[in-house]
């Protein structure tokens, strides 16, 4: 990845506010992985790195001691990055390595579990490569989809900016038949947790006649 796109990352992520932060790809440390790392230590946020490969997740953890990011970095695997990019709540930026292939880019994308105020995601090697290279159609792509948008630039092996609208908030009601009452329950979460953004539920007990 080009000094440039690690830049653009790094200044996106943290002109953001993002304190939740994911970063998909395959291998050890990466560029990008360094960017929010940078990112976090000026928002007061954390970094979840995916790796496919126990192996590479372990190395990446040895690498992260050494370079002194263990307070803001932690890694997962779990086979598919699908599986442990849906357990993180509440993301509001993430890079994912479109060189995964697209099949897994495509799964991690939709997995995310975005926070209130939405999230960007890059996804970067869209083209192969990692070096400087025009889109397929020239210069900028914009694309409109359901609840989302984004914008393909032709730079470091292309690299798509998506932008999520936030997640709205649902109710869901619970009937206890027994004691007649109706508990009408709001998922939240728990922002302020340092290791993991935890699920609650906020619930309003009312009475039944």
């Amino acid at each position: 990845m080009e000094p440039k796109c690690v830049e653009y990352i790094s200044a996106l992520a943290a002109g953001n506010r993002a304190r939740r932060m994911v970063d998909v790809e395959d291998g050890g440390m990466s560029p990008s992985l360094l960017a929010l790392a940078a990112a976090a230590r000026q928002t007061g946020g954390r970094v979840v790195c995916v790796r496919r490969e126990r192996e590479a997740g372990e190395r990446l953890g040895r690498q992260v001691e050494r370079l002194g990011l263990a307070d803001v970095v932690e890694w997962r695997v779990e086979g598919r990055p699908r599986e442990s990019v849906e357990q993180i709540g509440g993301v509001d930026f993430a890079v994912v390595d479109g060189g995964m292939g697209e099949e897994d880019c495509e799964e991690a994308v939709a997995a995310l579990d975005v926070g209130p105020r939405g999230a960007v995601v890059v996804v970067s090697n869209l083209f192969g490569g990692g070096k400087s290279g025009a889109a397929p159609e020239g210069g900028r792509r914009r694309v409109q989809r359901r609840g989302r948008s984004s914008v393909v630039l032709p730079f470091g092996g292309g690299m798509e900016v998506i932008r999520i609208a936030g997640s709205k908030r649902r109710t869901f009601v619970v009937y206890y038949e027994d004691t007649k009452t109706i508990r009408c329950c709001i998922p939240v979460l728990d922002s302020h947790a340092n290791d993991s953004c935890v699920r609650k539920s906020k619930c309003v007990t009312h009475g039944v006649a």
